[in-house]
Order: C-alpha cells, then sequence, then structure tokens
C-alpha cells in the first residue's frame, strides 16, 4: 500500500473510530472535545482522540515514563489503561492525571502543580501582536482590513481570487475577538468553502547551499463542496475555538455554535479536516509568535 493511500486509510478509521465512539448530544459535548484537543500538546491530536474516546472524563494524560520523567509522579497500580498509538512502533498505554501518586494527592498537584490552569483561558492578545500576524499573512497575499461591518457581523471574506484571500474584520472589535473571527475566515477558506485557491509567498534561503537566492512558498487550498450553511459555520467556528484554545484566549464559541449544531450535522463533522486545518494554519502563519 502507498504511503499516501495509507494515509487516507488512516484518516477514515480515525473519524469512524469517532463517530461510533462519540454521541454528541449537544453543542456543551462538541466544545468539550474540541477544548480537550487543544489543550493537548504533548502527544499528537489523533492519540488525543483516541483517549477521548476511550473516556470523555480524562483530564490529561501521559505514559508511566510521561508522568515519571516530567512529573516525578507513579500510576497507580490498578489504574485503567488507555490506548495509544506510537510512531513506528506498538500502541503504548497512557493514564488520566488522576491515577497518578506522587508528592501532592492528584487534585492538589492540578491546582498547585498546574496551577489550575490545566482548561483556563487567559483572553489577552497584544494588540500589536495582531497586526504584526496581519503582516505575515500579507506576506502570502492575505490582505486584512480592520472594517466597518453590517450589523452582527464580525468578519467576511469578500475577494474569490485565486491567488489572494481579501478578509473584512469589524473594526470595533478586541484584539482577542478580532483574532478569533480572523481564524474563522481563514478556516473557512482553507476547509475549502471558498473555491480553489494557490497562494505564493516570494522570500530568499537563508540557510545551505542556495543562501540568499530566491525561494517562493506556495500553499494550495482545495476546493470541497458543503451545501450546509450550519455546516460551514460549525466547521470554521471549531477550527478558531481549537487555535484560541492553543492561545489560551477566551472563545464565546458554545453561544456561536447553538445556532448552528443539531445530531444531524455533527455527524458529518470530520475532526481529522478540523485539527488538521489548525494545525495548518497554525504552521503556516502563526508558528513564529507561538510562545
Amino acid at each position: 500500500m502507498e504511503d499516501k493511500d495509507r494515509l487516507e486509510e488512516d484518516k477514515h478509521t480515525i473519524d469512524d473510530l469517532f463517530h461510533r465512539s462519540l454521541k454528541f448530544k449537544n453543542s456543551m459535548e462538541y466544545i468539550h472535545f474540541f477544548r480537550f484537543i487543544g489543550k493537548i500538546f504533548h502527544y499528537s491530536h489523533y492519540n488525543a482522540m483516541l483517549v477521548y474516546s476511550q473516556n470523555p472524563e480524562v483530564q490529561y494524560f501521559g505514559t508511566r515514563g510521561f508522568w515519571k520523567k516530567t512529573f516525578d509522579r507513579t500510576v497507580n497500580e490498578n489504574a485503567r489503561p488507555y490506548v495509544i498509538i506510537v510512531p513506528f512502533g506498538p500502541a503504548a498505554l497512557a493514564y488520566d492525571v488522576r491515577e497518578t501518586c506522587g508528592e501532592l494527592p492528584p487534585e492538589e498537584f492540578i491546582n498547585k502543580g498546574f496551577n489550575g490552569e490545566l482548561f483556563k483561558t487567559g483572553g489577552y492578545l497584544p494588540e500589536e501582536m495582531y497586526y504584526e500576524i496581519k503582516k505575515e499573512l500579507e506576506e502570502y497575499k492575505i490582505i486584512v482590513e480592520d472594517a466597518p461591518m453590517p450589523v452582527n457581523q464580525a468578519g467576511i471574506t469578500d475577494d474569490y481570487s485565486l491567488e489572494k484571500i481579501h478578509i473584512k474584520i469589524y473594526k470595533r472589535l478586541s484584539p482577542e475577538q478580532k483574532f478569533a473571527t480572523l481564524i474563522h475566515e481563514l478556516a473557512h477558506n482553507f476547509l475549502g468553502h471558498m473555491e480553489q485557491k494557490v497562494l505564493t509567498k516570494k522570500s530568499v534561503y537563508t540557510k545551505g547551499p542556495n543562501k540568499g537566492k530566491p525561494k517562493i512558498e506556495t500553499i494550495s487550498i482545495p476546493g470541497r463542496l458543503v451545501k450546509s450553511e450550519d455546516l460551514r459555520e460549525i466547521e470554521a467556528e471549531t477550527v478558531s475555538y481549537v487555535i484560541c484554545c492553543r492561545w489560551n484566549l477566551e472563545h464565546d464559541a458554545e453561544r456561536y455554535l447553538s445556532a448552528h449544531v443539531t445530531e444531524e450535522n455533527i455527524k458529518q463533522i470530520s475532526p481529522e479536516l478540523i485539527i488538521s486545518v489548525a494545525d495548518d494554519i497554525e504552521r503556516y502563519f502563526l508558528k513564529r509568535f507561538k510562545n
């Protein structure tokens, strides 16, 4: 089997596992899942999905080696194991923080060792960073304009060129709100809601034998037919939510999604696609800004 075929099979397998294992009944359960995914940095998001599908109540997980090496904690003898995938190796077993022991009991460790902030969002983005991110996007011909907007509209993509993206953001929003709205609009594009695009960035090689020579970076965005407006909004807002969680920014996604989420359209959501798009947006545009 070719690598590309195997990758596609893995994607379908993960999505199928997710949908068979989890039954979202409302937007709060849907948000709870992606909030958990957004806070797991030490393992892949695929592994976070696998653990969540085995037990949605897990707070933070790791292997025996992870707990010992990182926090000098041991796993309880009768702790419940959760299967995760190890690259180029057999499956491994992971354990929830509440089934570990150390100098502090689990709850006290969470409160003190994690400063009580496992899933807390701070809600602050320096205004100058927001404008630096806009400059970074301009390198790829993504123009972000702070502008007047119609009532009840925070942002819109109003340029359908195949080689650039023009996004308008309501100018009176806070930097944090502008960031969340910007990610929402970028997500619409990267999810394929806006038609196919090819973005380019011109720069120079900074090292190696081609140092100083021109370099062109290309981002290909495939088109993807999604007829349901509700489904498009759910996908884009969830990408924004995941990234805001990773950046410790408050995000009122529950209220927004409540107008769009139903049991039927949640069944059509691909968690793998949403997480993949969130990863792409961070890798291309936000990596140098993340602490």
